[in-house]
């Protein structure tokens, strides 16, 4: 059978702890060399394009997880993940993507902060107030119930004061939105959730010892970080240090510019397996960068599948598609 898995019929399964397992063994996975995650197809303009990202993840008992994202952008985004058997070659769930977008985006930036950053965290500085920003201070909470205290900048006063009362409403914390953005930055540890296609943060506005997890630059056409901000960090930490280097347009200014070299790039996969180490506190600035992956995308959405196959959530489509 087919299951055709709605974003209703995954929203009160995929939680943050779901996701944050999944992903542990995706990476543990991957920092042993068995997964494959073929480099991802762009096609299109700026404006309107689709992007087709492949994974295989395999187990040590011999199971595998095979599937694909696909997600397009023309008048709005739309996100679908396609999972298969990969010995019969059956379709097992086309799911609905957004939410785990989301989900697995944020819980990939918690895990690498807790990855590189052992203690306990109890304030960000945070840059933006949409969806990717919500999301990150949810799965920071999660993964840090001591976090208490928020610093929001975001250019607009009434989305930052909007998002300062929904995010302590919600999550109880203390919100402060900030009208200049080098008070965002003070924090120990500050996160960038924005869409900007120039720097939101300069390299002089962050302290020594501090952690910067950039996660929205994922286009060569976006950026968030200054790149003189590279030319103070010792290690990039980054999701899928290819993909960084060819895709994210904050990496990409500062490699070009010479304020980073591509052997600064580091797997965080490779650091939660002990393969590699950071030092931290960092004698400057350590830098995380993401731009999602599609053995992340697989590796939450073969979770959702199970716990719905398990709770009788989605429509049975039968054999879907007819095997000739």
């Amino acid at each position: 059978m087919t299951l055709l898995l709605r974003e209703e019929d995954i929203e009160d399964i995929l939680t943050w702890e779901v996701a944050a397992e999944s992903l542990k063994e995706a990476m543990r996975l991957e920092a042993e060399g068995l997964t494959d995650v073929p480099p991802r197809l762009n096609t299109g303009s700026t404006e309107s394009w689709l992007r087709l990202m492949p994974a295989v993840l395999n187990s040590e008992d011999g199971h595998a997880t095979m599937g694909f994202k696909a997600m397009n952008k023309a008048d709005g985004m739309r996100y679908m993940v396609l999972l298969y058997n990969p010995e019969s070659g059956e379709l097992l769930s086309i799911m609905d993507a957004a939410r785990l977008t989301r989900v697995r985006t944020a819980a990939v930036t918690a895990l690498a902060c807790q990855a590189v950053q052992p203690g306990e965290l109890e304030e960000i500085g945070l840059f933006g107030s949409g969806y990717e920003a919500s999301s990150h201070v949810e799965a920071l909470k999660a993964l840090y119930p001591g976090l208490r205290r928020v610093t929001v900048f975001s250019p607009t006063r009434e989305n930052r004061e909007a998002f300062a009362r929904r995010t302590s409403e919600v999550l109880g914390l203390e919100v402060e939105p900030v009208e200049d953005p080098a008070s965002a930055a003070r924090a120990s540890v500050v996160v960038l959730a924005t869409k900007a296609k120039t720097p939101v943060a300069e390299a002089d506005w962050f302290e020594p010892g501090t952690l910067v997890l950039s996660i929205a630059s994922t286009r060569l056409d976006l950026r968030e970080l200054d790149e003189k901000v590279f030319a103070r960090t010792e290690w990039c930490v980054c999701d899928a240090p290819e993909q960084v280097a060819s895709e994210s347009g904050d990496v990409d200014a500062a490699l070009e510019g010479g304020y980073l070299q591509k052997e600064q790039l580091v797997r965080v996969s490779d650091i939660l397996a002990g393969h590699r180490s950071v030092e931290w506190p960092p004698s400057d600035l350590l830098i995380f960068k993401s731009v999602g992956t599609a053995l992340q995308d697989l590796a939450v959405a073969s979770a959702v599948y199970r716990r719905g196959l398990e709770e009788g959530r989605g429509t049975d489509l039968g054999a879907f598609p007819v095997k000739h």
